[in-house]
């Protein structure tokens, strides 16, 4: 805590240095500088002291952070707080809130001025269901330029505002360029009812008392006020000068040579180095450089050379974590600030234009014809105009990116299991390279709802050497969609778990390039063009893709985009599972060249001028035959597809709507899909309201039923009382062609009969046959729910699936409740007869916190699937997690069983799953801590198609690094891995090499004296290795142990003995070796060492050529 207070008295008195002199103080001890500046800086540090509250500063890039949560929701308004650590960089703020499920897309319905960190309260319009209704958050600069929030639904209160201060960011998109250096207030056991005041806002401490505030602050001087005031607390009111530099760098670099003179007889030299720096800041000019290059340890002759190639260890990066010591026992985090496959990284900055050499997504957007979602290693570049348009966006802008990748693309996509791990097509996956979304898609067509993306660390954790994704919570297999439609029908929705990832085949080499291009410019405010390119030749694919686009703003919610791509070559194919990845489909990239059209319009007619609320959509498009995008094949199966369709929605005045939908789709092939509607609802009087509609469809070509129909449709709807609604409605053909006629009449009512209980009933007769939906439901405020329905609809159709027999409908019955603070339990049951095709799915759960810190789940999943013939399926699946969140103890793990069996195209399939993970920290004491993981799977199937076997990985660590008094210190781990799968690589699911290892391994320093240090290694590993399945295990059991002792004879004298001794156990073979080195320190920056090798083998366990023997000079340079 002193530390803490005594490096922020040095950054923040540094900046008075030249008109009052300057104090560096350690610990409160001054090191040099004015006495008179250091007697002041000691009084206000006493001050700061005896009210336990600090003041930091730290520069180089500090992190914009926004965020926005709903803290109350009641009355038909909610409670809205803001929170930015940037204020100084904002003129205004907007809470902006949008309907999502409006009829013409994404709607803003209301607007409201909100400045940083402030508080309101939002009205929610009528009309509309909270559950469609979703927060943003924008924050502008001085030039219009604005950062806004991601999307934040109404229904979930939030508890990222107070976490700001520590890191809690949810901005979606960045505009603003910031330039500057982030200052921090803390405190502790500040009164109660006391109130905190510093850099002009007022804080409130948290219950134990203790606050945290931080505001990134413009280069230049600035006063930092701190008071507290308030019953029981001792006054505080001092004030800090504060001077951000305008240019600040930070950076550290090596040189390590070394030059050997064998004893053999040819007495051949080794000369080997290694050079690596990191430099990261700003200049006075605003332009910010992070930089970093490492040669790695080559001979003298390639180490520049090796600059220009990929670094071999990206490989290793994959497993190191696991290989390495799991702890270091300082509590330190990691940062990569230069991500990188290669041995060079660069970024220059400036105002958001940027130049970088690394690791990057190769995201080129705004036209969605031309997409690219890969994770490359190149040189990708940004660039921007000043200017903007009055809505804060760049006139003009320009990104493009080129590398030689040498890794393959895989695109796995995964029908939700009940389970939480998935297992990718491929392993040895690359780092960083994943992106992984949940998708919800219309089980007829294949149509994408909805999407949402995954975070690493927070929603999954990925094994990249074994190719294994763990989900945070388990992902079913379908969920139910929203009330549809004139009969009410609900049906469920495919949930797929999307894994977009790269990896490295082992049996050939991956050679090739790509690159792409974006360029746009606004001409005016209200109009932008612009042109993209991708270039894709690696492995199979061998692709151009380009296009260009246009975008006319006609005001908030209106827009005209046009949009034109051209394909020329297959791009890269997906695989699906239906079982979380036992078992692969795959789909592979047609070749061809083709070209694609689409139109998209939209007219919010508050933007024409009109004065009441509606819209107007259209779209249009036309993918030739060889058209290939990430999200389009077009094949010989369908020929050119051609697609259009309008539709909006009118509200002239209170209680009246129009709606007009119109779909069209046909494609070479001679398959064709009308639809069209026109509906109106009339509010009658203040209980009768009155809807008409008129609807008509047609199909053409295919094994369906082709011809035509048009139905018109009343609906009739009395309000008796606010709880209480009865409704009939009638629908005649008037005429048909080869789909026969719908003829249907019907009556329903809605009933809040109690607190929070409701009832649905509908039900119909007509030509196609009975329809129904009946819900019984039941919701309070503190989150219970229950509900029972069944939906009838004579339509209705299953994807690949032929009715026989009748339809009995779908019922689904479930629920959620709260026992106690600590117990929720739920449960869904769904049980379909589709005719012959039946379904019983039963999920099952309670989540039980019996302490604050302390949260488990348990959920089961049990589904039947009865089919034509030949096909049936039933799957059983539990879960239980558990999350421990203690001050000095975090633990989480999760264990589930699934099980498959049934008939697979005529075949018997059976398949059981066992999955465990586990992660545990401890910290045993101030000086201690311990680590814990655990994966393990266990597939075993009788089916040749799917790959079986057993996995586990154990990882135990453990690290004592005293704070007081530092002698001894020792890290200590153990792995267990045994791979009874094999690895899967070179695009092939055949297994591959497996392993069985035992690595277990200890390293100690003792301080004998302040001149004298002992330290030791020991590492033993027990490992059996085969090739294949059908190859036996082969023992290779080895041992290493290292001795040594470290003499600081004088002031800038050292002196190390090291012995080794390595000995293959299963080979025979023993090896000692012995080292012996002295280093003159020749200042703090450089050192030249002197030593000699008695042993033929170095530390390095894959040198074997063992002619290591002889005298070496290393020559050290550190800044």
């Amino acid at each position: 805590m002193k530390l803490a207070t005594a490096v922020s008295v040095i950054a923040l008195m540094a900046g008075q240095a030249g008109a009052q002199g300057f104090a560096l103080t350690l610990n409160g001890d001054t090191v040099t500088g004015s006495a008179d500046v250091a007697a002041e800086v000691a009084r206000v540090d006493r001050q700061l002291q005896q009210a336990d509250v600090r003041v930091q500063y730290s520069g180089l890039a500090p992190e914009a952070r926004l965020t926005v949560e709903v803290t109350e929701v009641a009355n038909g308004r909610v409670r809205v707080q803001t929170a930015s650590n940037f204020p100084a960089f904002i003129v205004r703020g907007e809470l902006r809130l949008v309907d999502r499920a409006a009829t013409a897309g994404p709607r803003v319905v209301s607007r409201q001025a909100l400045g940083p960190n402030g508080a309101a309260d939002v009205i929610l319009p009528s009309g509309v269901a909270v559950e469609d209704l979703v927060l943003v958050y924008r924050v502008y600069d001085a030039q219009g330029r604005w950062n806004e929030t991601e999307e934040v639904a109404l229904a979930v209160l939030g508890d990222t505002v107070a976490g700001v201060e520590r890191g809690s960011d949810i901005t979606a998109r960045r505009g603003i360029p910031i330039r500057g250096g982030a200052v921090r207030v803390s405190g502790s056991s500040v009164a109660p009812g006391a109130v905190i005041e510093t850099m002009g806002e007022a804080i409130l401490p948290d219950p134990s008392g203790d606050f945290v505030v931080e505001r990134i602050l413009p280069p230049g001087s600035h006063p930092v006020r701190v008071a507290v005031n308030g019953a029981g607390a001792a006054p505080l009111d001092i004030t800090r000068d504060v001077d951000i530099p305008t240019r600040e760098f930070f950076g550290v670099g090596t040189a390590d040579l070394t030059f050997g003179l064998g004893t053999g007889a040819d007495g051949a030299s080794d000369n080997r180095g290694r050079l690596a720096f990191f430099i990261e800041g700003r200049t006075a000019g605003g332009v910010e450089i992070t930089a970093s290059a490492d040669t790695g340890e080559e001979d003298l002759d390639d180490l520049f050379k090796a600059l220009e190639e990929r670094d071999p260890r990206e490989v290793l990066q994959r497993i190191d974590p696991r290989d390495l010591f799991p702890t270091y026992g300082d509590d330190s985090t990691l940062e990569d600030r230069t991500p990188s496959s290669g041995r060079l990284f660069l970024r220059v900055e400036k105002d958001r234009n940027y130049l970088q050499w690394g690791d990057f997504a190769g995201n080129i957007g705004n036209n969605s014809l031309v997409r690219n979602e890969r994770q490359l290693y190149g040189l990708q570049v940004y660039g921007e105009t000043p200017a903007t348009t009055s809505r804060g966006l760049p006139r003009a802008s320009v990104s493009a990116y080129a590398a030689s990748p040498d890794r393959l693309p895989q695109r796995d996509l995964f029908q939700g299991t009940g389970g939480s791990v998935y297992f990718l097509r491929q392993q040895d996956v690359a780092v960083g390279t994943e992106i992984l979304t949940v998708q919800l898609r219309d089980p007829d067509t294949g149509r994408v709802i909805e999407t949402r993306r995954l975070e690493p660390g927070q929603d999954y954790r990925i094994n990249h050497a074994q190719g294994i994704v763990t989900l945070d919570r388990p992902l079913s297999a379908r969920v139910e969609e929203g009330l549809l439609g004139l009969t009410g029908i609900s049906r469920p929705l495919d949930v797929v778990l999307a894994v977009q990832y790269e990896y490295t085949p082992n049996a050939f080499a991956v050679t090739g390039e790509t690159g792409g291009a974006r360029v746009e410019a606004w001409v005016t405010d209200d109009l932008r063009f612009g042109v993209a390119g991708i270039k894709e030749r690696t492995g199979g694919a061998d692709q151009t893709l380009t296009g260009a686009d246009l975008l006319w703003v006609i005001g908030e919610d209106s827009f005209l985009s046009l949009e034109v791509a051209e394909s020329d070559g297959p791009g890269f194919g997906e695989a699906f599972s239906p079982d979380g990845g036992l078992a692969f489909e795959t789909d592979a990239a047609p070749a061809g060249s083709g070209s694609a059209y689409k139109a998209e319009f939209q007219l919010d007619f508050r933007d024409a001028g009109l004065a009441f609320d509606g819209a107007l959509t259209a779209y249009a498009e036309r993918r030739e035959e060889g058209f290939n995008s990430l999200d389009f094949r077009t094949t010989a199966a369908t020929g050119d597809e051609r697609l259009w369709g309008v539709a909006t929605e009118v509200t002239p005045r209170d209680g009246l709507t129009f709606a007009l939908t119109y779909d069209d789709y046909e494609n070479d092939v001679g398959e064709a899909d009308r639809e069209g509607s026109v509906e109106a609802v009339i509010d009658l009087t203040e209980r009768f309201r009155l809807g008409l509609g008129l609807y008509h469809e047609e199909r053409r070509g295919g094994a369906r039923p082709t011809g035509t129909r048009t139905n018109a449709a009343a609906r009739l709807t009395y309000a008796a009382t606010e709880d209480f609604s009865i409704s009939v409605f009638g629908q005649g053909t008037l005429s048909e062609s080869g789909l026969g006629s719908d003829d249907r009449l019907g009556a329903g009512f809605e009933w809040s009969f109690a607190e929070g209980w409701a009832l649905g009933v509908e039900a119909s007769d007509g030509s196609l046959g009975p329809a129904a939906d009946v819900l019984l439901s039941y919701g309070d405020e503190a989150g219970n729910t229950r509900y029972l329905g069944w939906v009838l609809d004579p339509e209705r159709t299953v994807a690949g699936t032929t009715l026989r027999g009748s339809d009995k409908g779908r019922i689904v019955t479930g629920g959620r409740q709260r026992i106690n603070d600590r117990v929720t339990v739920f449960g869904e049951n769904i049980y379909d007869v589709f005719g012959d095709y039946r379904t019983l799915t039963q999920a099952y759960g309670v989540d039980y916190a019996p302490h604050a810190d302390l949260s488990t789940t348990l959920a089961f999943e049990i589904g039947r699937i009865d089919d034509r013939p030949g096909t049936d399926l039933e799957r059983r699946a539990v879960s239980l997690g558990a999350t421990l969140d203690r001050e000095f103890w975090q633990a989480s793990g999760r264990l589930e069983f699934r099980d498959e069996e049934g008939l697979r195209a005529g075949t018997v399939f059976a398949s059981e799953t066992i999955i465990a993970t586990a992660n545990v920290a401890w910290e045993i004491d101030a000086s201690q801590r311990l680590v814990f993981s655990l994966d393990y799977a266990d597939v075993s199937t009788d089916s040749s198609t799917i790959i079986s076997g057993d996995y586990t990985d154990v990882v135990l660590g453990y690290a004592y690094r005293p704070v007081t008094n530092d002698r001894l210190n020792v890290l200590a781990r153990y792995r267990f891995l045994d791979d009874g799968v094999g690895q899967r690589i070179d695009g092939v699911d055949d297994p591959g090499p497996r392993q069985r290892s035992h690595i277990a391994s200890v390293s100690a320093l003792y301080d004998v004296s302040p001149g004298w240090t002992l330290g030791g290694s020991l590492a033993y590993r027990a490992a059996q290795t085969s090739a294949g399945p059908a190859d036996p295990f082969i023992d290779n059991d080895a041992w290493l142990g290292v001795a040594s002792v470290r003499w600081h004879a004088l002031k800038k004298w050292d002196v190390l003995l090291e012995a080794r001794q390595f000995e293959a156990l299963d080979a025979q073979t023993s090896d000692t070796g012995f080292v012996a080195t002295g280093y003159r320190q020749i200042n703090e920056n450089y050192s030249i060492g002197l030593g000699y090798n008695f042993g033929t083998f170095s530390d390095d366990l894959t040198d074997l050529v063992q002619d290591d023997e002889g005298l070496f000079i290393n020559l050290l340079a550190q800044f």
